[in-house]
C-alpha cells in the first residue's frame, strides 16, 4: 500500500483526509500495526481505484495489485519506490 500511495504522490496525510481518517491510522495499517476496518478499506480501495489501482481479494485471503498504466509510468519514473 505505501509504495502505491507514494507512486500516486500522496502523502499518509493526503491519503487520510481523502479517506476521512486521521493520518496515524494510515501510518498504522502500513506498518501492520493494526487491522483495517471495512469501512475505511473501502474507502481506500476508492481512492486507490479511482487512481487506476484495483486491490483484489481472493477467495483464499491474499490481497493482490491490479496496477493501471499511469501508476506503472510513475513508479518507473521514482527509482526508489519498489513493489
Amino acid at each position: 500500500m505505501r509504495a502505491v500511495r507514494s507512486a500516486l504522490g500522496l502523502s499518509q496525510r493526503n491519503l487520510a483526509a481523502l479517506v476521512g481518517v486521521h493520518f496515524t491510522t494510515i501510518a498504522n495499517l502500513e506498518a501492520a500495526h493494526s487491522r483495517v476496518k471495512p469501512a475505511t478499506l473501502e474507502a481506500i480501495r476508492r481512492v486507490y481505484r479511482d487512481a487506476g489501482v484495483v486491490f483484489m481479494i481472493g477467495t483464499d485471503g491474499a490481497i493482490r495489485i491490479e496496477i493501471g498504466q499511469q501508476v506503472i509510468e510513475e513508479l518507473a519514473k521514482n527509482p526508489n519506490v519498489s513493489l
